[in-house]
């Protein structure tokens, strides 16, 4: 959890100034208005490479719209796809209404560490 949001405030996000005990260990911010901060998820998404909403070639060639690719002797096909950020806030909340807590979703979320 503190690594999330160490790397989304890498990536420049900003939170408001409060202050709260955390393990008695006093942070300048409020956790439950970390997690519904879409500029967190959207910053966090940056440092880990998300992909941002919008149209995607459905074969994942990483081609442009438009520009005639085939595959198997037909164009590529497009599909809309949501933000990566927006897809794992919503599955954060899923997480925490079916009984998980903050860490334990971003532990599985964030890459291992060595």
């Amino acid at each position: 959890m503190e690594e999330a949001i160490k790397l989304a405030t890498d990536e420049g996000w900003r939170h408001l100034p409060t202050l709260m005990l955390v393990n008695d260990t006093p942070h300048s911010y409020a956790l439950e208005c970390v997690f519904t901060d879409p500029l967190f998820w959207q910053a966090l998404g940056k440092a880990l490479g998300w992909e941002l909403d919008g149209e995607y070639c459905k074969s994942g060639c990483g081609c442009v719209r438009g520009d005639g690719n085939l595959h198997d002797g037909a164009l590529c096909s497009w599909e809309h796809r949501e933000s990566e950020w927006k897809i794992n806030w919503h599955n954060f909340i899923d997480h925490l209404a079916e009984g998980g807590t903050p860490d334990s979703f971003f532990k599985a979320l964030l890459p291992k560490q060595d």
